[in-house]
C-alpha cells in the first residue's frame, strides 16, 4: 500500500507493507482486526516533490494524515527503512522515532573518473587489475542474457556464505523483479574463459544507480569477479547521467565482510536510519504480553529487545 497526500501541486508519498496481527502465532485472537504496517524492501521511507519542499509546514500535514489514515486501518505500530541518499529521515517531524542502525557507503559519480577511482582501496585496485590480468572480462549485460546465470551465481554465494533463507530468492521473485523493474534493472557480468564467473543486478532511477544483489563461483571469488562487476556498473552508471552509486551497507546494518567489501570502493558514508511509530500503545504492549505468556511452558521466551514491532519477535531458547 502506498499513501500519497496532495496540496495542490504540492505531493508526497510513502510506500509500506500492510500484515493482520491475526496471523501472527499465538494472536490468533487478541490481534483480531488489527494490523501493522512495515518497510518495503530496500531504501524507501517518503518522498516527495519541490512543491512540498517549498510549502510551510506541508510535511508535518503529511505525517499526520498518513498517521490518521493508519489509524482508520486499525493499525497498531508502523515501521519503515529511509533512504539514506535522499536524507529523507532529516525532514521527519515529531510523529514516530528514528533509530540509527549503521551506515552505507555511496560513490560520487559526479567526481572526475580518476577521483572516483583513487577512492578505490588499494585491496581493491589490486583486485581488479589481477582479475583482468587473469583474463576476466567485465561487461553491461543489457539484453538480460545471462539472467539465469546470475540467479545461479547468487543461490552459490548464498549457500557459500550460509545466508539466512529470507536471503534465498526465488525463481518467481526474480522474474517478478524484471517485469516490475522493466529497463530500470541493470545487469553486469565477469567472465573468466567465457564462462559468468560473477554478475550483479543494479537498478537505475533519474540521478541514483542502487546496487541490489550479487553472487559469484568459486572461481569468480578466487579471481575478484565481483569487484571487477561493481566498478564496471560504476563506469556505466556514470556514463548513463547517474550521480551517485549506492552500494548500501552490511547484512543487518552490520560492519561485516559485506560492508567492508562495499567500503573498499569508496570512503564516503550515509547515516542509515529506521522509524517506528507506536500507534495504538496499550494495544501494543497488550500483544507483547499475550506472546509473551504463551512460550515460557515450552521453554521458549521472546526477545526484551531488539526488535520491533516487538510482539512480532520470534522466540528463542531460555
Amino acid at each position: 500500500l502506498m499513501f500519497a497526500y496532495h496540496e495542490g501541486a504540492a505531493v508526497a508519498a510513502w510506500p509500506f507493507v500492510v500484515r493482520e496481527a491475526s496471523l501472527i502465532e499465538g494472536l490468533e485472537a487478541a490481534g483480531a482486526g488489527h494490523r501493522d504496517m512495515t518497510s518495503v524492501y530496500g531504501y524507501p521511507g517518503p518522498v516527495w516533490n519541490t512543491h512540498a519542499s517549498l510549502c510551510d509546514g506541508f510535511l508535518e500535514r503529511f505525517q499526520a494524515a498518513v498517521e490518521s489514515a493508519a489509524r482508520e486501518m486499525h493499525v497498531v505500530s508502523m515501521f519503515s527503512r529511509m533512504n539514506p541518499v535522499l536524507g529523507n529521515a532529516g525532514r521527519i517531524g515529531a510523529i514516530g522515532v528514528l533509530e540509527k542502525m549503521g551506515q552505507t557507503v555511496s560513490i560520487d559519480l559526479t567526481e572526475p573518473v580518476e577521483v572516483q577511482e583513487r577512492g578505490y582501496r588499494k585491496d581493491h585496485r589490486d583486485g581488479i587489475r589481477k582479475a583482468a590480468q587473469a583474463g576476466c572480462v567485465a561487461f553491461h549485460d543489457a539484453s538480460m542474457s545471462h539472467f539465469d546465470d546470475f540467479v545461479s551465481l547468487y543461490h552459490q554465494t548464498m549457500t557459500r556464505v550460509s545466508a539466512d533463507a529470507r536471503y534465498f530468492f526465488d525463481q518467481k521473485y526474480f522474474a517478478d523483479l524484471r517485469t516490475a523493474m522493466g529497463s530500470h534493472l541493470q545487469l553486469f557480468v565477469a567472465t573468466l574463459a567465457g564462462t559468468p564467473c560473477a554478475a550483479g543486478l543494479f537498478i537505475h532511477t533519474g540521478t541514483i544507480v542502487q546496487f541490489h544483489l550479487s553472487g559469484s563461483s568459486n572461481e569468480g571469488l578466487k579471481h575478484a569477479g565481483s569487484k571487477l562487476v561493481v566498478d564496471e556498473a560504476r563506469k556505466w552508471a556514470g556514463a548513463a547521467g547517474a550521480h551517485v552509486l549506492h552500494l548500501g551497507g552490511g547484512v543487518g546494518s552490520r560492519e561485516d565482510s559485506l560492508f567492508l567489501f562495499k567500503s573498499g570502493f569508496s570512503g564516503r558514508r550515509h547515516d542509515f536510519l529506521v522509524w517506528k511509530n507506536i500507534l495504538q500503545p496499550d494495544l501494543y504492549h497488550e500483544l507483547v504480553r499475550v506472546r509473551r505468556e504463551r512460550y515460557p511452558e515450552q521453554g521458549w521466551v521472546l526477545p526484551e529487545v531488539g526488535f520491533f514491532p516487538a510482539y512480532r519477535a520470534d522466540p528463542v531458547r531460555r
